[in-house]
């Protein structure tokens, strides 16, 4: 990853740092911003040291929105119609449309 994120900052001189995380994963934030351990998160304890360096070296920037929001849910979870509509005006995921007289899309 490291060298990709290289290669594209020289080819299109455009800084990649920090890389942006949107997660809806409130606790995990309160995690990385202001560590402190207990007996029930000893287990995180190594893993949120590390994305707490990251965040502090200005390496990632994490930010909470909604669960509703999240794109990934669309690949994880059941979607209605609704649902479904919002994300692709917000992700801009496009019906395919194919042509009834032939010549693909």
């Amino acid at each position: 990853n490291q060298w990709i994120e290289y290669l594209i900052e020289e080819l299109y001189n455009k800084e990649l740092r920090p890389t942006r995380f949107q997660i809806d994963n409130k606790g995990l934030i309160d995690k990385i911003n202001n560590f402190g351990s207990n007996s029930k998160t000893k287990h995180l304890d190594i893993k949120a040291k590390w994305l707490r360096d990251l965040k502090n070296n200005n390496e990632i920037c994490v930010k909470l929105i909604s669960s509703e929001e999240m794109v990934a849910e669309a690949l994880t979870k059941p979607l209605n119609q609704d649902s479904l509509k919002r994300l692709r005006e917000k992700r801009f995921l496009v019906t395919v449309l194919f042509s009834s007289r032939g010549g693909g899309c």
